[in-house]
């Protein structure tokens, strides 16, 4: 039987495994590049030659091909080597700037120093290298390597599939994917636990970056030493989840997000960076909100400063320990140890509201959170409340122009347009009064437990999650709220929210905006873009707080959002 029939067979044999197992489908290129470990073509063949054990050609389209075996340590660059005794007098220095690309057509192992492993091949334009596609990564046997730094360094590619590498024992990744050409990274399943240098190991600074996506969310950095200009200039990726991140052992960070500006928010509320050197970390940066830990610091990280070191005048929105809001500068947020979420001043506004009414009290409800568009602020608050008396609006929603007031440490003072009349609650028995307002039970919750008049549990079925209810009366009993949905029918009122019926077009700010649960919960997985449009159907109260819902379990607060209409 002669070598082609035995290569026909085997490829017959490897695309029937895979229909019959309903994993990964062979491509036909993948079979032919198995067979050129055999059988080369010879008129295809350019050059050749060796690298270690393994034998490589290069074909007429200037692609290097390289079969099984284990590479040299050292640059492909300088590590092939050229059959002499078929290739006489070649200047293979110049052929190998040619190279556009790279094969791998066996299975190869790389030596435990893969270094600059990349380098040294294409047209060198700027620093630059041409070599633009590197094929076949799967087959590459990386499981001895220690060292990784440099590898794709200033290689200008387009695309690269590193997702299944074995990188278990590899101790420096520095400079590994600086300056290159690529866009997206599939990294997260990487095991990172013996890594100790990150150093540059995405930073962009001969070449703008082209990097869009990078997932590194589950990596384990527990090891890692430094973490110096990390990401620096990495000034198009506009999302990075780093909150897991161990890095109590990071001695170096200096730099570390160095002018990358397209990232909107960090969250550190699990970093300890109290250790580390840590100049620059943020230099440069344009971000919109930080959370950050009881351990981060960020003393000398030189927040709102731009690559010059000139002050940015950037605003923070923070929350004190008694919940008051106050805006702060760039400097005082560096000096002062807060906690939480901080978020942009930009475009936000505190607002103290006066109430009128009635009762010719002094009411007032302060630290109203009004984001500003076109310099008008929509505010919505819950009527305060007045024990023994009953408002006649509970929630109230209002637009204020922010450009004719004048405001003092970001600070508004406005009165309610509407005066609040409040009357003497009606009652009909102790500790219970008349209501008129909508309840919702939670969507994410069981069903909500009914009662009766006396608060024993009633044998009624109970409230089905997600389902709405209109309440005529509030009973306190043993120190529990509970409202009336029926004849002698009650549920607590920690187990239901109320609203109010909108139909309202709301926009977000030029920020990304979290988003809650009808429990007030934080949704993890998902926020609302910068700038969109919702519609909202409800104006809810939940946990003390007013939120406009736009979706069946999705709430947006109001100072979040303006309303369009």
């Amino acid at each position: 039987m002669g070598v082609r029939q035995k290569i026909g067979i085997v490829a017959t044999i490897l695309i029937s495994s895979v229909l019959l197992s309903n994993q990964l489908v062979v491509k036909a290129s993948t079979v032919a590049n198995l067979a050129d470990e055999t059988t080369t073509p010879t008129n295809s063949e350019k050059y050749s030659g060796t690298d270690g054990t393994c034998q490589w050609y290069i074909s007429n389209t200037d692609i290097l091909h390289i079969k099984s075996g284990t590479l040299s340590k050292g640059a492909l660059g300088n590590t092939l080597k050229l059959d002499e005794n078929k290739y006489s007098n070649v200047n293979f220095n110049s052929v190998k700037q040619d190279i556009k690309g790279i094969s791998f057509d066996g299975l190869v192992v790389l030596p435990a120093n893969s270094s600059w492993l990349f380098t040294g091949l294409g047209n060198n334009l700027q620093g630059v290298s041409g070599l633009t596609e590197i094929a076949n990564t799967d087959r590459l046997d990386t499981s001895h390597v220690t060292d990784m730094s440099h590898m794709f360094d200033s290689v200008a590619l387009k695309s690269l599939d590193v997702s299944t590498w074995d990188v278990s024992h590899v101790t420096d990744m520095s400079y590994m994917f600086s300056d290159t050409g690529l866009t997206a990274l599939d990294l997260n399943n990487w095991n990172t636990s013996s890594v100790t240098n990150m150093k540059n190991m995405f930073s962009s600074t001969d070449v703008d970056s082209k990097l869009l996506s990078l997932d590194l969310a589950n990596w384990n950095v527990g090891n890692v030493r430094d973490m110096s200009a990390m990401f620096m200039k990495v000034d198009k990726l506009k999302n990075l989840d780093i909150s897991n991140w161990n890095v109590a052992n990071v001695q170096k960070m200096v730099g570390m997000f160095s002018d990358a500006g397209d990232i909107k928010e960090l969250d550190f509320s699990h970093w300890d960076n109290h250790s580390a050197k840590k100049t620059g970390l943020l230099l440069g940066t344009n971000l919109s909100r930080l959370t950050l830990g009881s351990n981060f610091s960020l003393k000398h990280t030189d927040l709102g400063q731009d690559l010059n070191g000139n002050n940015a005048n950037q605003k923070w929105l923070i929350t004190e320990k008694n919940d008051d809001l106050r805006i702060i500068s760039s400097k005082q947020l560096l000096k002062g140890k807060y906690q939480g979420e901080v978020i942009s001043a930009k475009n936000v506004a505190i607002f103290d509201i006066e109430v009128p009414n009635n009762l010719k009290e002094t009411i007032i409800d302060k630290n109203v959170k009004g984001t500003i568009h076109n310099g008008v602020a929509t505010l919505t608050i819950k009527v305060p409340d007045k024990n023994g008396y009953d408002p006649n609006k509970h929630l109230v929603s209002f637009d204020v122009n922010v450009d004719e007031l004048h405001s003092k440490k970001g600070r508004y003072v406005v009165t309610l347009p509407e005066k609040v009349t409040y009357s003497k609650a009606k009652t009909t028995q102790k500790n219970v009064q008349y209501v008129d307002q909508l309840l919702a039970t939670y969507p994410d919750a069981k069903s909500a437990l009914l009662f009766k008049d006396n608060a024993t549990s009633s044998t009624s079925r109970p409230l089905f999650a997600g389902t709405n209810w209109k309440s005529d009366k509030q009973m306190k009993k043993n120190g529990e709220t509970y409202y009336r949905v029926g004849n002698n029918l009650w549920v607590k009122a920690k187990d239901v929210y109320t609203y109010e019926k909108q139909s309202l077009i709301i926009m977000t700010s030029d920020l990304q905006q979290n988003i809650f649960t009808s429990q007030g919960k934080k949704v993890t997985n998902r926020k609302l873009a910068a700038n969109t449009k919702w519609q909202a159907d409800r104006l809810a109260y939940i946990n003390g707080k007013t939120y406009y819902r736009v979706a069946t379990n999705e709430f947006i607060p109001t100072g979040d959002v303006t309303i369009v209409r």
